[in-house]
């Protein structure tokens, strides 16, 4: 894309999310609406993510999908739909930022390691929260990690292999 065409989505973009911002000060001062911090994030989030939308994927999606779900996580902590608040639920925030890179994943899958690095942390968070809602005891967790030296042996192991296995032939034209 030209520079006037980044420079045109720019102002577009920046203009888009200073009259969402606007608007919901405006509707806040007339008591037609009750603005909260969180819905900042949510609008820039879904500006974002609607740029890239309309960008066909050219700009990333994660900042977008990562601002939209911290947004929604902060929201409803704030509107006590959280079972425990955010003293018990922050493992949500893992969740938004490995959803995140799932998404960005499936919009560019040229780039891979969004996905692992998103399952990663999908899971972390799931053995956070299962954790913080007693699902399990740490105990359970710290006998598990004391066996954390396996996966860097078969990751030094994978790593070493990964090449030697053989290429399928090209096929013939």
């Amino acid at each position: 894309m030209s520079d006037a065409g980044e420079e045109k989505r720019g102002r577009i973009v920046g203009g888009s999310i200073l009259i969402l911002i606007g608007g919901l000060f405006l509707l806040d001062n007339l008591d037609l609406f009750e603005f909260s911090w969180p819905m900042i994030l949510i609008g820039i989030g879904a500006v974002l993510l609607i740029q890239s939308v309309l960008d066909k994927h050219h700009q990333p999606v994660q900042g977008g999908v990562l601002l939209l779900l911290l947004g929604l996580v902060f929201l409803a902590d704030q509107e006590r739909w959280l079972p425990w608040g955010m003293s018990r639920d922050w493992p949500l925030i893992l969740f938004a930022v490995g959803i995140s890179s799932i998404v960005g994943y499936w919009a560019n899958p040229k780039k891979r390691g969004s996905l692992t690095g998103g399952i990663i942390l999908l899971a972390i968070g799931a053995i956070f929260l299962a954790t913080e809602y007693h699902y399990f005891e740490w105990k359970v967790v710290g006998d598990i990690f004391e066996w954390w030296p396996l996966i860097l042996l078969g990751l030094g192991v994978w790593l070493l292999v990964k090449d030697r296995r053989p290429k399928p032939p090209d096929p013939l034209p």
